[in-house]
């Protein structure tokens, strides 16, 4: 008995000592306002790529560094220049892929 009297009065002192941190701190300062928006960006289209089947839904392509990586629900995987948006590779899986939405 006299050990669980112990506990409990050790896990009392712990929440004790570290409710009482925030009697110490200094008040935080908020964050500075946003600057306005200076200006436009138009999206254009430089090239598109067909990898043979409907992307559905999850797929998304990918850009990771000079790259761009897509993938298909036919099972078509390819590697393509993000600026040219010629193949460096494609391939097919030989199975439908399936993926899930943020995936």
């Amino acid at each position: 008995m006299g050990l669980r009297i112990a506990g409990r009065s050790l896990a009392l002192l712990a929440a004790l000592a570290l409710g009482g941190c925030a009697l110490f701190s200094t008040p935080r300062k908020p964050p500075d306002p946003l600057p306005a928006a200076s200006g436009q960006v138009t999206a254009t289209r430089v090239w598109s790529v067909t990898l043979g089947g409907p992307s559905g839904i999850g797929f998304a392509p990918v850009a990771i560094g000079d790259a761009v990586w897509a993938a298909a629900q036919d099972g078509t995987v390819g590697r393509f220049d993000i600026d040219t948006g010629r193949a460096v590779w494609r391939i097919s899986v030989g199975k439908p892929l399936t993926a899930g939405v943020g995936t």
